[in-house]
């Protein structure tokens, strides 16, 4: 292939190569035997290429003459926040392009600003022809995981910004719109919209390991968590306490009674995962203990 065809000032000749091979022999429609030959402005040429078993095959190749140079400014309209756009032109001939008036020669331009951004091309003798394009701010979206939090470790929690996006990508790869966070650490979450603007947010989630208890009470409870065999430790001024095992809705799920001081074994081996208070009453003496049961 000869490639695309070819737009040129009027006075100049452009060469043209032929492609790379393995070639013995080069016929251009010009007359020229060699690799390469030039095409005059307005031309059409022809090249027939032979391989060493004889065979051949030909391409066409067009000069079109420019009659301005006038671009167009290629790129987005838009900027975001943090970000940068960068302009090109479409100007039908190469020659030198001049950005915003000033002596910046180059072939684009990175906007880091919102603003009128301008270009003056310049090639083939023709007078500077200028295009101009206008920038303007965009909005970043607005996520937001909410506050750092603790769950129990049972109760995974599901991830979510209201914001819609056209785009979401989380720190696991996913690109759902949600994340269900089942393990302990920081989770991020980068949107991006319409306009190609984008923003990032994080959440840390933190599984609790244990559960203090509501007092500073003497009687222990031992382990907590625990897969439902405990071991109730009370002193003596419990001892032959009483109590109830509540479950999170406050309905009773256990009494106890004849409670000594010292060691007291608990199976709640029948009582399903989840968390509850355990609270004992000795005479005037009253003492509160919070647990959970996983087995998970």
């Amino acid at each position: 292939s000869l490639g695309p065809d070819i737009m040129q000032c009027q006075s100049a000749a452009v060469l043209v190569n032929a492609p790379n091979g393995n070639f013995s022999a080069y016929h251009w429609s010009n007359g020229s035997t060699e690799e390469s030959t030039g095409i005059n402005p307005g031309a059409i040429l022809i090249l027939t290429l032979y391989d060493q078993l004889g065979c051949a095959a030909s391409d066409t190749i067009q000069s079109f003459v420019a009659t301005n140079t006038d671009p167009t400014i290629l790129g987005d309209s838009t900027l975001c926040p943090g970000q940068v756009t960068v302009l090109t032109t479409n100007a039908p001939l190469p020659g030198q392009q001049f950005w915003n008036n000033s002596s910046l020669e180059a072939p684009a331009l990175a906007v880091y600003t919102p603003g009128t951004y301008w270009v003056t091309v310049y090639a083939c003798g023709f007078p500077g022809a200028t295009d101009s394009i206008a920038i303007v701010a965009a909005d970043a979206p607005d996520i937001d995981l909410g506050p750092d939090t603790m769950q129990c470790p049972w109760q995974p929690i599901l991830l979510s910004s209201a914001y819609v996006a056209d785009t979401y990508y989380w720190s696991d790869g996913s690109s759902a719109s949600t994340l269900l966070a089942d393990m302990a650490g920081t989770y991020w979450l980068t949107v991006q919209d319409s306009e190609g603007c984008y923003a990032t947010d994080s959440v840390t989630v933190s599984f609790c390991t244990a559960i203090d208890d509501l007092t500073t009470a003497s009687a222990v409870l031992v382990p907590n968590p625990s897969n439902g065999n405990l071991v109730l430790q009370l002193p003596a001024d419990l001892n032959g306490a009483i109590g109830n095992i509540f479950d999170a809705r406050g309905r009773v799920v256990r009494r106890l009674t004849g409670l000594g001081s010292g060691t007291n074994a608990l199976d709640l081996s029948d009582v399903a995962d989840g968390l509850y208070t355990l609270s004992l009453r000795a005479g005037a003496r009253d003492e509160t203990i919070r647990f959970s049961i996983q087995r998970k």
